[in-house]
Protein backbone atom coordinates (compact mmCIF):
# COMPACT_ATOMS: atom_id res chain seq x y z
CA UNK A 1 0.00 0.00 0.00
CA UNK A 2 2.25 2.93 -1.16
CA UNK A 3 1.15 6.30 -3.24
CA UNK A 4 3.05 8.19 -5.95
CA UNK A 5 3.13 11.96 -4.84
CA UNK A 6 3.35 11.97 -1.10
CA UNK A 7 0.35 11.85 0.65
CA UNK A 8 -3.22 12.83 -0.33
CA UNK A 9 -5.36 13.99 2.61
CA UNK A 10 -9.22 14.92 1.25
CA UNK A 11 -11.64 16.62 2.72
CA UNK A 12 -14.73 15.53 3.73
CA UNK A 13 -17.21 16.23 0.57
CA UNK A 14 -19.11 14.27 -1.86
CA UNK A 15 -16.53 13.03 -4.07
CA UNK A 16 -15.26 11.29 -0.95
CA UNK A 17 -18.24 10.05 -0.04
CA UNK A 18 -19.60 8.84 -3.00
CA UNK A 19 -15.93 6.91 -3.34
CA UNK A 20 -16.21 5.15 -0.41
CA UNK A 21 -20.07 4.34 -0.96
CA UNK A 22 -18.88 2.78 -4.31
CA UNK A 23 -16.35 0.02 -2.47
CA UNK A 24 -19.28 -2.24 -0.77
CA UNK A 25 -18.63 -5.55 0.15
CA UNK A 26 -18.97 -8.10 -2.81
CA UNK A 27 -22.51 -9.98 -3.31
CA UNK A 28 -23.72 -13.11 -1.48
CA UNK A 29 -22.95 -15.30 -4.44
CA UNK A 30 -19.17 -13.89 -4.64
CA UNK A 31 -18.33 -14.16 -1.15
CA UNK A 32 -19.33 -17.42 -0.83
CA UNK A 33 -17.41 -18.19 -3.71
CA UNK A 34 -14.51 -16.43 -2.30
CA UNK A 35 -15.35 -18.61 0.56
CA UNK A 36 -14.98 -21.70 -0.70
CA UNK A 37 -11.90 -21.17 -3.09
CA UNK A 38 -10.50 -20.47 0.32
CA UNK A 39 -10.50 -23.43 1.59
CA UNK A 40 -7.71 -24.15 -0.80
CA UNK A 41 -5.14 -22.05 0.64
CA UNK A 42 -3.38 -24.25 2.44
CA UNK A 43 -1.72 -25.95 0.16
CA UNK A 44 1.15 -25.06 -1.62
CA UNK A 45 -0.31 -26.00 -5.17
CA UNK A 46 -3.93 -25.04 -5.82
CA UNK A 47 -6.30 -25.61 -9.05
CA UNK A 48 -9.10 -23.60 -9.95
CA UNK A 49 -10.32 -20.41 -11.80
CA UNK A 50 -8.93 -18.03 -9.15
CA UNK A 51 -6.14 -17.70 -6.95
CA UNK A 52 -7.43 -18.71 -2.77
CA UNK A 53 -7.71 -15.99 -0.25
CA UNK A 54 -6.53 -16.27 3.22
CA UNK A 55 -9.35 -18.01 5.56
CA UNK A 56 -11.48 -15.47 7.09
CA UNK A 57 -9.63 -14.59 10.70
CA UNK A 58 -11.33 -15.82 13.78
CA UNK A 59 -10.43 -13.50 16.86
CA UNK A 60 -8.97 -15.97 19.34
CA UNK A 61 -10.64 -13.80 22.48
CA UNK A 62 -9.88 -10.33 21.24
CA UNK A 63 -12.13 -7.51 19.78
CA UNK A 64 -12.45 -8.09 16.15
CA UNK A 65 -10.13 -6.31 14.31
CA UNK A 66 -12.80 -5.86 10.86
CA UNK A 67 -15.10 -3.75 13.46
CA UNK A 68 -14.53 -0.11 12.83
CA UNK A 69 -16.09 2.99 14.63
CA UNK A 70 -15.80 6.52 13.87
CA UNK A 71 -12.62 7.49 13.26
CA UNK A 72 -11.76 4.38 10.72
CA UNK A 73 -8.62 5.20 8.63
CA UNK A 74 -9.86 4.53 4.52
CA UNK A 75 -6.60 3.81 2.16
CA UNK A 76 -7.27 3.30 -1.37
CA UNK A 77 -4.96 1.40 -3.32
CA UNK A 78 -4.61 1.15 -7.11
CA UNK A 79 -2.47 -1.19 -8.45
CA UNK A 80 -0.72 0.24 -11.50
CA UNK A 81 1.79 -2.32 -13.12
CA UNK A 82 4.81 -4.48 -13.11
CA UNK A 83 7.93 -2.90 -13.10
CA UNK A 84 9.92 -5.60 -14.27
CA UNK A 85 12.12 -5.46 -17.68
CA UNK A 86 10.73 -8.94 -18.50
CA UNK A 87 7.53 -10.74 -17.41
CA UNK A 88 7.25 -13.71 -19.68
CA UNK A 89 4.06 -15.61 -18.26
CA UNK A 90 0.70 -14.37 -16.78
CA UNK A 91 1.11 -13.58 -12.92
CA UNK A 92 -1.59 -12.90 -10.41
CA UNK A 93 -1.39 -11.61 -6.90
CA UNK A 94 -3.32 -10.51 -3.67
CA UNK A 95 -2.92 -7.77 -0.94
CA UNK A 96 -3.67 -7.91 2.50
CA UNK A 97 -3.58 -5.81 5.85
CA UNK A 98 -1.05 -7.91 8.56
CA UNK A 99 -0.57 -6.56 12.00
CA UNK A 100 3.20 -7.65 12.89
CA UNK A 101 3.09 -7.41 16.37
CA UNK A 102 -0.01 -9.62 17.04
CA UNK A 103 0.52 -11.74 14.19
CA UNK A 104 -3.37 -11.08 12.80
CA UNK A 105 -4.64 -10.44 9.27
CA UNK A 106 -6.60 -7.47 9.80
CA UNK A 107 -8.26 -7.10 6.36
CA UNK A 108 -9.72 -8.90 3.48
CA UNK A 109 -7.68 -10.37 0.61
CA UNK A 110 -7.52 -8.13 -2.30
CA UNK A 111 -6.98 -10.56 -5.75
CA UNK A 112 -5.66 -8.69 -8.78
CA UNK A 113 -3.98 -9.20 -11.84
CA UNK A 114 -2.49 -6.97 -14.59
CA UNK A 115 -2.52 -9.85 -17.61
CA UNK A 116 -3.85 -8.96 -20.74
CA UNK A 117 -7.04 -10.61 -22.22
CA UNK A 118 -5.48 -12.83 -24.15
CA UNK A 119 -3.19 -13.80 -21.30
CA UNK A 120 -5.90 -14.70 -18.97
CA UNK A 121 -7.88 -16.76 -21.94
CA UNK A 122 -4.90 -18.83 -22.22
CA UNK A 123 -5.00 -19.40 -18.42
CA UNK A 124 -8.73 -20.00 -19.25
CA UNK A 125 -9.45 -17.53 -15.91
CA UNK A 126 -11.20 -14.08 -16.59
CA UNK A 127 -9.82 -11.08 -14.36
CA UNK A 128 -10.56 -11.82 -11.05
CA UNK A 129 -12.00 -8.52 -10.01
CA UNK A 130 -13.32 -5.85 -12.68
CA UNK A 131 -11.00 -3.15 -11.17
CA UNK A 132 -7.19 -2.76 -10.35
CA UNK A 133 -8.25 -0.90 -6.95
CA UNK A 134 -9.06 -1.77 -3.88
CA UNK A 135 -10.56 0.14 -0.54
CA UNK A 136 -8.39 -0.68 3.09
CA UNK A 137 -10.49 0.23 6.13
CA UNK A 138 -8.69 -0.08 9.54
CA UNK A 139 -9.94 1.08 12.77
CA UNK A 140 -6.80 3.43 13.35
CA UNK A 141 -3.42 3.89 11.70
CA UNK A 142 -0.64 1.77 13.32
CA UNK A 143 2.83 1.61 12.92
CA UNK A 144 1.74 -2.25 13.42
CA UNK A 145 0.45 -2.65 10.18
CA UNK A 146 2.15 -3.65 7.05
CA UNK A 147 0.28 -4.38 3.67
CA UNK A 148 1.50 -7.77 2.28
CA UNK A 149 2.11 -8.77 -1.36
CA UNK A 150 2.03 -12.65 -2.76
CA UNK A 151 2.58 -13.56 -6.38
CA UNK A 152 1.50 -16.45 -8.26
CA UNK A 153 2.34 -18.24 -11.32
CA UNK A 154 1.44 -20.90 -13.33
CA UNK A 155 2.97 -24.28 -11.91
CA UNK A 156 5.60 -25.42 -13.88
CA UNK A 157 8.24 -27.04 -11.50
CA UNK A 158 10.63 -25.66 -9.11
CA UNK A 159 10.17 -21.58 -8.58
CA UNK A 160 13.99 -21.21 -8.13
CA UNK A 161 14.03 -22.16 -11.70
CA UNK A 162 11.91 -19.62 -13.10
CA UNK A 163 13.59 -16.96 -11.36
CA UNK A 164 16.38 -17.13 -13.33
CA UNK A 165 14.51 -15.78 -16.43
CA UNK A 166 13.65 -12.68 -14.38
CA UNK A 167 17.05 -11.87 -13.18
CA UNK A 168 18.12 -12.44 -16.80
CA UNK A 169 15.52 -9.71 -17.92
CA UNK A 170 16.38 -8.15 -21.35
CA UNK A 171 19.37 -10.63 -21.84
CA UNK A 172 17.79 -13.59 -22.04
CA UNK A 173 17.75 -14.77 -25.64
CA UNK A 174 14.77 -14.56 -27.99
CA UNK A 175 14.46 -18.56 -28.10
CA UNK A 176 14.52 -19.34 -24.62
CA UNK A 177 11.74 -16.67 -24.09
CA UNK A 178 9.80 -18.76 -27.25
CA UNK A 179 10.72 -22.12 -25.43
CA UNK A 180 9.31 -20.94 -21.74
CA UNK A 181 6.26 -19.68 -23.32
CA UNK A 182 5.84 -22.98 -25.30
CA UNK A 183 6.02 -24.65 -22.44
CA UNK A 184 3.81 -22.90 -20.20
CA UNK A 185 1.08 -23.41 -22.61
CA UNK A 186 1.84 -26.79 -23.40
CA UNK A 187 1.21 -27.24 -19.41
CA UNK A 188 -1.85 -25.22 -19.47
CA UNK A 189 -3.19 -27.11 -22.09
CA UNK A 190 -2.07 -30.14 -20.60
CA UNK A 191 -3.01 -29.50 -17.06
CA UNK A 192 -5.36 -26.65 -16.56
CA UNK A 193 -5.06 -23.67 -14.70
CA UNK A 194 -3.07 -24.44 -11.41
CA UNK A 195 -0.87 -22.25 -9.45
CA UNK A 196 1.77 -22.03 -7.24
CA UNK A 197 3.43 -19.44 -4.73
CA UNK A 198 6.38 -17.57 -6.23
CA UNK A 199 7.10 -14.17 -4.92
CA UNK A 200 6.14 -12.22 -1.60
CA UNK A 201 7.05 -8.68 -0.32
CA UNK A 202 5.66 -6.72 2.69
CA UNK A 203 5.85 -2.92 3.65
CA UNK A 204 5.03 -0.86 6.58
CA UNK A 205 2.18 1.26 5.93
CA UNK A 206 2.30 4.27 8.73
CA UNK A 207 5.08 5.82 10.14
CA UNK A 208 6.08 6.15 13.52
CA UNK A 209 3.54 9.21 13.84
CA UNK A 210 0.80 7.34 12.37
CA UNK A 211 0.79 8.77 8.90
CA UNK A 212 0.68 7.08 5.73
CA UNK A 213 3.96 6.34 4.05
CA UNK A 214 4.54 7.78 0.27
CA UNK A 215 5.92 4.96 -1.30
CA UNK A 216 5.26 4.34 -5.36
CA UNK A 217 5.67 0.77 -5.29
CA UNK A 218 6.46 -2.67 -3.59
CA UNK A 219 9.67 -4.10 -4.54
CA UNK A 220 12.18 -6.24 -2.68
CA UNK A 221 10.13 -9.06 -4.27
CA UNK A 222 11.98 -12.62 -3.28
CA UNK A 223 10.96 -16.20 -3.72
CA UNK A 224 7.72 -17.20 -1.02
CA UNK A 225 8.90 -21.00 0.38
CA UNK A 226 5.97 -21.75 2.58
CA UNK A 227 2.64 -22.67 3.06
CA UNK A 228 -0.80 -19.72 1.18
CA UNK A 229 -2.25 -19.58 4.68
CA UNK A 230 -1.74 -16.83 6.68
CA UNK A 231 1.02 -18.21 8.92
CA UNK A 232 3.14 -18.83 6.08
CA UNK A 233 3.35 -14.93 6.02
CA UNK A 234 4.80 -15.15 9.44
CA UNK A 235 6.83 -18.24 8.52
CA UNK A 236 8.56 -16.39 6.20
CA UNK A 237 9.26 -13.44 7.79
CA UNK A 238 10.75 -15.10 10.46
CA UNK A 239 13.21 -17.71 9.00
CA UNK A 240 14.42 -16.49 6.34
CA UNK A 241 18.01 -14.82 6.39
CA UNK A 242 17.94 -11.35 5.57
CA UNK A 243 21.91 -11.95 3.72
CA UNK A 244 20.47 -14.81 2.08
CA UNK A 245 17.44 -13.68 0.66
CA UNK A 246 16.55 -15.00 -3.13
CA UNK A 247 15.42 -11.61 -4.81
CA UNK A 248 13.69 -11.01 -8.05
CA UNK A 249 14.62 -7.73 -9.98
CA UNK A 250 11.62 -5.63 -9.77
CA UNK A 251 8.29 -4.20 -8.00
CA UNK A 252 4.95 -3.71 -8.39
CA UNK A 253 3.46 0.32 -9.00
CA UNK A 254 0.85 1.23 -6.94
CA UNK A 255 -0.72 4.51 -6.37
CA UNK A 256 -1.96 4.98 -2.64
CA UNK A 257 -3.89 7.79 -1.32
CA UNK A 258 -6.12 8.40 2.37
CA UNK A 259 -9.77 8.97 1.59
CA UNK A 260 -11.45 10.26 4.27
CA UNK A 261 -15.06 9.55 5.15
Amino acid sequence: IYGSGGLQEHEKDEGSAALLASYFAPPDEEAVGQRLAAELCKTRIFRGSVVPAAPPFVPSGGANPFQVGDRAVHVLVECVEWEMELVPEPLFGTLALYNMKTQERVSETFHFDLNSPEENAQCKVGHFVETKSCLFTLPKAERDVSMVLRVYKVLRGEAEKDAALYLKGKQLKKRDLDRFARETNDILQREGCVFQPFLFTECALFDEAGALRAVSSLGELRLFKFQCGDEGVFEQLSKEDPKKRATVPGALGVKLRRVMA
